[in-house]
C-alpha cells in the first residue's frame, strides 16, 4: 500500500499521539485493534511502520487494516522518472 506523504504524517501523528486510527478520526486504534482481530498496540506499531520505521507489515495485514478502517488497499508500481541529466 502506497500512500502519499500527507497520509503518511496522519499516520505517523495517530501511532503516536490520541490513539487514533487516521483514516477515521470515530475509531480508536483499540476499536480498530477488535475489527483486526488484534490488539491496539499491534495497531500502533503498524500505523507507525507506515511512516517509515523497520518494521514491514505483510499485504494481508495491511489488507485487514484497510477493511478496519473502512478503506480499500491499493497497490500500485510506478515507474521512477529517469534523472535530468
Amino acid at each position: 500500500m502506497l500512500l502519499d506523504a500527507n497520509a503518511r504524517r496522519g499516520v505517523y501523528q495517530s501511532g503516536i499521539s490520541g490513539g487514533r486510527s487516521f483514516a477515521d478520526d470515530r475509531l480508536s486504534q483499540a476499536a480498530v485493534a477488535k475489527k483486526m482481530g488484534t490488539k491496539a498496540p499491534a495497531v500502533t506499531r503498524l500505523e507507525t511502520s507506515l511512516s517509515g520505521s523497520t518494521h514491514s507489515p505483510t499485504i494481508a495485514t495491511l489488507k485487514k487494516y484497510a477493511e478496519a478502517v473502512g478503506c480499500t488497499q491499493e497497490i500500485r508500481l510506478v515507474r521512477r522518472r529517469a534523472a535530468d541529466g
